[in-house]
């Protein structure tokens, strides 16, 4: 594949993987802790039951919006990195600014 495909497959799997509310809501959450959180300490910061987190974490690591480090007996969760939270900051910026009331319209043709 060229570089444009696999970057069309890449957003549209980020895409995916940002496709619900509960998915933004665990970005944010990881976003807080810059060590990493453990799976339970996620559970019990999101109050999402083990199969609902499981669930969602799926896509987002598939995406690798989220990643997953051992560290002893002890495996954190990630954000991977500043750009993730930037698409997203960049994305929810543009979703608002096209839900404004004061956007301009555009001419008929």
């Amino acid at each position: 594949m060229d570089g444009e495909a696999d970057k069309r497959i890449w957003t549209a799997t980020a895409m995916t993987a940002l496709s619900h509310p509960r998915r933004v809501a665990i970005l944010e959450t990881l976003q807080r802790d810059a060590k990493g959180l453990s799976f339970e300490e996620l559970l019990e910061r999101t109050g999402l039951t083990i199969s609902t987190l499981t669930h969602h974490l799926r896509p987002m690591k598939a995406a690798k919006l989220v990643i997953s480090k051992r560290k002893g007996h002890r495996v954190a969760l990630y954000i991977d990195g500043g750009a993730v939270l930037k698409t997203l900051a960049s994305l929810q910026s543009g979703i608002e600014a096209a839900r404004s009331p004061k956007r301009p319209k555009l001419a008929a043709s």
